[in-house]
């Protein structure tokens, strides 16, 4: 198990957009190998979800965006889901109830992307996501949540995978159609 470095931006953010922010905050060439994958149809699944668009199957994205900074080769983990199962609603809603901002995440339609944890990882997250506005997890082994980044925030600079930025408290509702019935985040 590896330590990673995350980020949920919020909405659908294309791996060409991520790309260009990437090219355009950090002036390197880049290369995008992420394909969609198209699986069963929504009224074929027995399982609980939100789902985002008009499509009628459940389709995703995933694969990488490849780059060097600074002398840092970088694989860029790209994914995103047309449906929102509220991965781990229990365990936010249980452990942070003062945290209004990780229910808006957790209810959100989201592109997630990660980076191993060295060097500037933090940095390159925090500036990808800065530009759309989403959440960041510097460090997925620690017990620190995701903090909510507002779309161009400045990005802090060489901080380090051990340091943890004090939270972000804000308070958004998320009200995409749901699917099926969606268990319910006490407000």
């Amino acid at each position: 198990m590896s330590v990673d470095t995350y980020g949920k931006i919020k909405g659908y953010i294309s791996p060409e957009q991520i790309a260009q922010t990437i090219r355009d905050k950090f002036g390197v060439e880049v290369t995008v190998d992420v394909h969609k994958h198209v699986h069963e149809k929504l009224d074929d699944l027995d399982w609980t979800f939100r789902n985002y668009g008009d499509s009628d199957y459940w389709w995703d994205e995933f694969g990488y965006i490849e780059f060097e900074l600074n002398g840092e080769k970088r694989s860029l983990f790209y994914s995103y889901s047309n449906i929102n199962t509220y991965e781990n609603i229990d365990y936010y809603k249980n452990n942070f109830p003062d945290r209004p901002d990780l229910k808006e995440m957790v209810k959100s339609e989201k592109t997630h992307v990660g980076l191993g944890c060295w060097g500037a990882s933090v940095r390159i997250i925090e500036t990808i996501v800065s530009a759309f506005g989403g959440w960041v997890d510097d460090n997925d082994c620690d017990s620190i949540p995701y903090r909510k980044i507002e779309r161009d925030t400045p990005s802090l600079f060489n901080i380090p995978c051990e340091y943890n930025n004090p939270t972000h408290k804000t308070d958004y509702s998320t009200d995409a159609p749901i699917y099926r019935g969606m268990p319910e985040y006490d407000d």
